[in-house]
């Protein structure tokens, strides 16, 4: 099992790092024709289409990917990840899905990057007991990170629920990206759906989960 979790440490490092790369081949690649053209298109939705922000995000990803894979203070790194997405979430997604609370894009958004928070931050709860150092700051910074460690699991796990029932509501939309090749395109929506539903239960109660991440 550990041998897994360091797979998936890594695996997520390199998700990283290469959301980051291709958001910088994006804004570079991307420059405008016509002047009513976006100067810089990001792979994340959430980010404003700027070209200093769009270049800020790739850099920043790439960098904080590079550090987690190549174990560069990589606790450190993992928590600004994570305070990263659920700053942007909450700025900028969040009051989006409180003006428009029916729309389905925009609050996939909102717990895509609120799981892409907690898996940051799971991530260096995963590496609290591997690094003696404290990431600074004093006992009130460490406890707050502490807390936002603790939390990580159950914001993945609402995440996940959230994604679940989205299946649920549009299932003929899910079935359609089943590739024609592969028969009972329902089926697989169906069973997606119910997969993240039951993924966030577990996650969320402990039933079935792998305890003792945080020690």
């Amino acid at each position: 099992m550990d041998k897994t979790i360091k797979q998936g440490r890594l695996l997520f490092a390199i998700a990283i790092a290469a959301i980051g790369a291709e958001n910088l081949i994006c804004a570079h690649v991307s420059q405008p024709v016509f002047a009513n053209n976006p100067p810089a298109v990001p792979v994340l939705p959430f980010v404003p289409t700027i070209p200093s922000f769009v270049y800020f995000v790739g850099m920043a990803l790439l960098a904080a990917g590079v550090c987690l894979a190549a174990k560069i203070q990589p606790r450190f790194a993992a928590h600004l990840l994570g305070l990263f997405f659920l700053s942007w979430d909450l700025v900028l997604l969040v009051p989006k899905a409180v003006a428009r609370p029916l729309d389905l894009n925009i609050r996939t958004c909102v717990f895509e990057v609120l799981a892409l928070g907690a898996s940051a931050l799971t991530f260096a709860g995963c590496l609290q007991e591997e690094e003696h150092s404290s990431t600074g700051g004093g006992r009130l910074v460490a406890k707050l990170n502490d807390k936002l460690v603790a939390s990580a699991p159950y914001l993945f796990a609402i995440s996940s629920i959230v994604f679940g029932i989205t299946h649920f509501l549009v299932l003929r939309f899910i079935a359609s990206l089943v590739p024609v090749w592969i028969p009972g395109g329902l089926f697989w929506a169906y069973l997606t759906g119910a997969g993240f539903i039951l993924a966030g239960i577990s996650i969320a109660t402990g039933f079935r989960a792998r305890g003792g991440l945080f020690g």
